[in-house]
């Protein structure tokens, strides 16, 4: 028998000058890179945190003070006595929409003619000057009122036929059209 003999096997190429290892067989190259470490969370802890929400508030709006609006209600003339004196009745109203204070008003008697003054009968006024049994045909009075009410004002006087305007005044009223009232004094009658 004739012996075959096995072909050789070829040599490896060798590597082009210059050229660097394939690469599957270059080694990785180590990471020298620091390993970034984890940021702090700047945000405390819950429970030690202050809560800084603001607080919000309802402000609070103050009522304004109004004005009371003073009037002059109907004035009632009644006989005193036997010597043609005169009770003059004269009510001062009061009324207010929102919150009020005490108010100074002045009450203005003014007759057409001279009557003879014969005193104030209803207490808290101030009448000034006037002096009881001397003739006036203007008699001015004062007095403060609590907060939205009104009051009676009761006068004497003597005359004939007495008539005139009684009229109240008093700071910053909102409605000065009702301030105002006219009277007129019928006949004396004896007995009445």
């Amino acid at each position: 028998s004739v012996p075959t003999t096995e072909p050789a096997p070829e040599p490896a190429p060798e590597p082009a000058p210059g050229a660097g290892p394939s690469p599957s067989s270059a080694e990785p190259a180590p990471d020298l890179a620091p390993s970034a470490a984890p940021e702090p969370d700047p945000s405390p802890p819950a429970k030690d945190q202050p809560d800084r929400t603001p607080t919000m508030r309802t402000p609070v709006t103050a009522t304004p003070v109004t004005p009371s609006d003073y009037g002059i209600g109907t004035v009632a003339i009644s006989n005193d006595d036997s010597l043609a004196q005169r009770r003059f009745t004269i009510p001062v109203t009061a009324g207010n929409a929102g919150r009020a204070a005490d108010q100074s008003v002045t009450l203005t008697v003014q007759f057409t003619r001279p009557v003879q003054f014969r005193g104030v009968a209803s207490s808290g006024w101030d009448c000034g000057p006037a002096a009881r049994d001397t003739p006036i045909t203007i008699l001015s009075c004062t007095r403060t009122l609590p907060a939205a009410q009104g009051a009676t004002f009761v006068a004497k006087a003597r005359g004939v036929l007495p008539e005139g305007t009684a009229t109240v005044r008093s700071a910053d009223d909102p409605q000065p059209a009702n301030n105002s009232a006219t009277f007129r004094a019928g006949p004396y009658l004896v007995g009445s």
